[in-house]
């Protein structure tokens, strides 16, 4: 059996919002005949400029029929597609057909204007999902999860979000061995789903993240987290990591930092008391953590964030953010 695949592209679409989840799907095992058939797909049908400058030929929608996959791609452009009656219609005609609905990072905000997200959980880019919240508020928005489903819609906070909803849609469509064997093919070795995400991994641990994103006044320490779970810390340390792709000290870190984004975008607290309340004792240490994980310090990401947020109100493409860490 073969899998219709169609990503939407729009001028100005990203790149890698095609190239991540088409890889792992063209490296699925066919044996002669692909499993997974790719199209691009435009209102036009015609070639498309990304934002990298690299064109992609493209189908136009009326040339489709019933789609088993739908793909939304976002970028930076994504504030223009999400005006397109034409797109919206697309999105409105496909997604009543499909069985798997995905949204790549900012893709979610073309998703949620054509219509069909109403009641749904749904995650997008860090920086718009204060905007998405407050515009839809239908919508339920999870900030601080990395991928999001609800029923057959799909949603990522980052670019490598498509890929790991790739993954998974594999392993449902086709198992848990064409998936790992999928991932092996393309990466030489197999990466489990969410890999580096806090709220991946192992069902025993997400009770963990939960206590620790309610008590970030507290050390978060080993020793707290190992009694937390009833384990002793020489055990605990190695099932985290093994579990969750990343040592306590970095996924504490990374929870941290989520807390601290959403206060940095949200309000006007100075970088003092937001290291503050979300535990990092002291804005200098909380500034090092910035720069080293997203390449900016709190206050440019707040002027990115806030930048971000009014072009989302009237509906203008923002200008491409420096450094380029902040991938949309």
């Amino acid at each position: 059996m073969t899998y219709t695949i169609g990503f939407v592209v729009h001028a100005g679409f990203q790149l890698q919002h095609v190239a991540g989840p088409l890889s792992i799907f063209e490296a699925v095992p066919g044996y002669g005949a692909p499993v997974y058939r790719a199209m691009l797909l435009s209102e036009q049908g015609q070639l498309v400029h990304s934002s990298a400058g690299v064109c992609v030929d493209t189908m136009a929608f009326d040339e489709v029929e019933q789609l088993d996959i739908l793909f939304i791609c976002g970028g930076y452009a994504c504030f223009e597609a999400e005006r397109s009656p034409a797109i919206a219609a697309f999105i409105r005609h496909q997604s009543a057909r499909c069985r798997h609905v995905a949204a790549v990072s900012s893709g979610t905000v073309i998703l949620a204007a054509s219509g069909v997200l109403t009641g749904h959980r749904v995650t997008s880019h860090w920086s718009l999902n204060g905007e998405l919240a407050d515009i839809y508020p239908s919508i339920q928005v999870e900030g601080d999860e990395f991928i999001v489903r609800d029923g057959k819609f799909w949603t990522s906070t980052s670019v490598m979000g498509g890929a790991d909803i790739a993954q998974r849609i594999i392993d449902e469509d086709l198992g848990h061995d064409a998936a790992k064997r999928a991932t092996r093919e393309l990466l030489g070795h197999h990466r489990p789903v969410g890999d580096g995400q806090v709220i991946d991994g192992d069902e025993r641990f997400k009770s963990l993240v939960t206590w620790a994103r309610r008590n970030l006044n507290e050390t978060l320490s080993v020793e707290q987290m190992a009694e937390h779970m009833g384990m002793h810390p020489r055990n605990f340390v190695p099932a985290f990591t093994t579990a969750l792709g990343q040592t306590p000290a970095k996924a504490v870190e990374r929870i941290r930092l989520e807390a601290a984004l959403a206060l940095v975008g949200r309000s006007d607290l100075p970088p003092s008391a937001i290291a503050r309340q979300v535990g990092f004792g002291s804005a200098d240490r909380m500034r090092r953590a910035f720069v080293r994980v997203f390449g900016v310090p709190p206050q440019s990401m707040r002027v990115i964030t806030q930048a971000r947020a009014a072009q989302l109100r009237n509906g203008r493409p923002p200008p491409m953010p420096s450094p380029a860490h902040t991938d949309s």
